[in-house]
């Protein structure tokens, strides 16, 4: 990314981006999914040893970049893989996923754990719930991440099924940088 680049996505970057991601722009650029994905499943190693895991990555062969806070960016799929991790039993499996769609890149992260019930699917993303997990976390990441995701522009779901485990996907819009949203086009982001 070049100055002039630079500067123009930290002058456009809305006041909201800035506080749901607590930056004042000074990391975004273009990010590739493939960088990110590859970085935080090597700084999860350790941890998928200690409980026997496989880690899967099943990748789009190339997908275009995206103007991210890479920092943030990375944080959500940390939040994710680690819970993941915390949630699958001794030698399950963890899969990262991305691909394109719809002029928006997609990423998963899916386990082999216990998987989460229909009635708590719908209050997953919520602050500081944390079902019936018994104390396991504070019920933040989660929200965290889905606001830094729809900060950006994206969307956070998760789907999973008893038993079978949970898959979590966000989406990320890929822009130009002349189409990036200006000061007067902030976004609506909860407080955090």
């Amino acid at each position: 990314m070049s100055d002039d680049e630079t500067d123009a996505w930290t002058t456009a970057r809305p006041p909201a981006i800035r506080r749901a991601t607590g930056s004042d722009g000074a990391n975004p650029g273009a990010a590739y999914e493939r960088l990110l994905i590859v970085g935080v499943g090597a700084s999860v190693e350790p941890l998928l040893k200690g409980k026997s895991l496989q880690l899967e990555q099943k990748l789009a062969p190339s997908l275009p970049g995206v103007y991210v806070d890479r920092h943030r960016i990375l944080q959500v799929l940390g939040n994710l893989i680690g819970n993941a991790i915390k949630f699958t039993p001794q030698a399950g499996r963890i899969r990262l996923g991305s691909n394109l769609t719809n002029g928006q890149v997609t990423l998963s992260v899916s386990d082999t754990g216990p998987g989460i019930a229909p009635q708590h699917l719908t209050r997953i993303f919520e602050r500081c719930w944390t079902g019936e997990c018994g104390g396991r976390g504070l019920g933040l990441g989660i929200y965290i991440a889905k606001s830094i995701v729809e900060a950006h522009g994206g969307r956070m779901w998760v789907e999973s099924e008893l038993g079978a485990g949970a898959s979590f996907s966000f989406t990320l819009p890929v822009q130009p940088i002349s189409q990036l949203p200006t000061q007067h086009e902030a976004l609506e982001c909860p407080d955090l």
